[in-house]
């Protein structure tokens, strides 16, 4: 899915990746800002550093990252796969049962660790696939920030 939501970026942008979106340098400016921490490169630093702050400003910062990014990505990406607006509507539907059904499987199972390169998309018919199941099944609370919620899909 990433791949998808990228190449879409990259399209609309101009021909820059995400990780030079205003999103991401927010997100880089932020992250250096916070106390005690000039070089938060490590997701266990970041993760230690941002349970010492307080609610508000991580919820702040949160929306404002996401504020930044454009959220038309996915659909326009499912729509740049279609010639028609009958296939778009099919391959949208697909993906969100797909989707759906894949997302309530792994809450039920105690499946962690869902980002977007976790995810396979079907560009002939939009299903989603799930991959990488190397921290799962309650293998993440071994980890040095441990995986303690039975879902998370970031």
């Amino acid at each position: 899915m990433k791949a998808l939501i990228s190449k879409e970026h990259k399209r609309l942008e101009n021909g820059k990746d995400l990780g030079q979106s205003a999103a991401q340098s927010q997100r880089l400016r932020w992250l250096q800002k916070l106390p005690g921490n000039k070089n938060i490169t490590r997701p266990a630093q970041q993760h230690q550093t941002l349970l010492r702050l307080d609610d508000g400003e991580v919820t702040k910062a949160f929306e404002d990252h996401v504020s930044a990014f454009p959220c038309f990505l996915l659909r326009s990406a499912l729509e740049n796969l279609c010639l028609t607006s009958s296939a778009f509507l099919t391959i949208k539907n697909q993906f969100i049962k797909s989707m759906a059904v894949f997302s309530i499987a792994s809450y039920l199972l105690g499946i962690g660790d869902r980002h977007l390169e976790n995810f396979l998309v079907d560009t002939s018919d939009g299903e989603v696939l799930g991959i990488d199941f190397g921290i799962a099944f309650g293998s993440g609370v071994n980890l040095s920030v441990p995986e303690l919620m039975p879902f998370r899909l970031t």
